[in-house]
């Protein structure tokens, strides 16, 4: 009945007239998106920012159905499984989409995003990524979540052959099986507040990699290697949640920023820090070190400046370590 009801709620939003000014008619307007974000608060290029998530989301949702955009859209959300979170999203959803553009706050339409990316990560081929570092500047709007659009070719191959389950119960009963096969704990005991709904989505992604008949190249098995060598314990065991090394280096496949070059560098660090310490609550300042001691050897004086900030900034929003 409760799904009944929540689809009969979304759908109802498809009557309202294009020229009312609803927010569910912004939204598939690209001057009527970036009118309301404007005059809502948001920085002119934080806007622009915040419409190319929206169309993102969007498309992820419709596919490439021919149906009018906006039914299209509510069809797409109503079919969502309703796990007890997507039930909740959905109806925080459609209680924006269905206010005045008028009316509409900057709280609202950043609610709004937040929502749309985490269903549409659930649906289609983006990935969500969560936190202040996948949200980049939108995060200073209050934007917690993004979607990227997937370009490796490893990471596509896995998406296209359905390896990884759409289902959120599905999802939740791989990454069980994928842990115990890799001999990486009881997923079940692992809280949301350190994996949360939009991360699992990328550590199904990273467990996956991890399977020997995965398609990963060399470079990615050496970071997945990496990954198990700096989460591992006193003995041989491997706990990549430990609270003592809160670490997010298993969302790294869902960061396209992250290029071969790039992982093969934090391929180094992770070892040259797991190197220096057994010590898993001193693993996260042993990162940092090796990291800044880089920086440091760079020998011109500018590029070793902006180096600097880089780890200054990759430190402050904790891109990969939990806060």
């Amino acid at each position: 009945m409760k799904k009944v009801l929540l689809l009969t709620t979304m759908l109802s939003l498809s009557q309202v007239n294009a020229a009312g000014g609803k927010v569910i008619d912004l939204l598939l307007s690209e001057t009527g998106l970036m009118r309301v974000l404007a005059n809502t608060g948001f920085e002119r290029s934080n806007a622009r920012a915040a419409q190319s998530q929206i169309e993102l989301a969007v498309k992820s949702l419709m596919g490439d159905s021919e149906v009018v955009p906006k039914a299209a859209l509510l069809q797409a959300i109503g079919e969502i499984e309703n796990t007890p979170a997507n039930r909740e999203i959905k109806i925080e959803l459609a209680k924006v989409l269905n206010k005045e553009g008028d009316e509409v706050s900057k709280e609202d339409l950043v609610s709004l995003l937040n929502n749309l990316v985490l269903l549409a990560g659930v649906k289609g081929s983006l990935v969500t990524a969560c936190g202040e570092c996948a949200a980049g500047p939108l995060a200073a709007e209050g934007v917690t979540v993004a979607l990227k659009e997937i370009t490796d070719s490893s990471v596509l191959e896995l998406i296209n052959k359905n390896v990884i389950p759409n289902s959120p119960r599905k999802l939740n009963q791989f990454i069980s099986d994928r842990m115990q096969r890799l001999g990486l704990g009881d997923f079940s005991k692992v809280s949301s507040d350190v994996v949360s709904e939009g991360d699992k989505e990328a550590l199904a992604i990273f467990l996956a990699m991890a399977d020997k008949s995965s398609p990963a190249t060399q470079v990615q098995r050496n970071f997945i290697e990496a990954v198990f060598n700096f989460s591992q314990t006193g003995g041989e065991k491997v706990d990549l949640f430990s609270p003592s090394n809160p670490h997010k280096f298993w969302n790294s496949f869902s960061n396209t920023d992250m290029d071969n070059d790039l992982l093969a560098e934090i391929t180094e660090v992770l070892n040259k820090a797991s190197d220096e310490t057994s010590d898993l609550a001193s693993r996260k300042n042993a990162f940092y070190d090796v990291l800044q001691k880089r920086a440091e050897a760079i020998e011109d004086p500018k590029q070793r400046e902006v180096v600097q900030a880089k780890v200054k900034s990759i430190e402050e929003k904790s891109c990969f370590f939990a806060k």
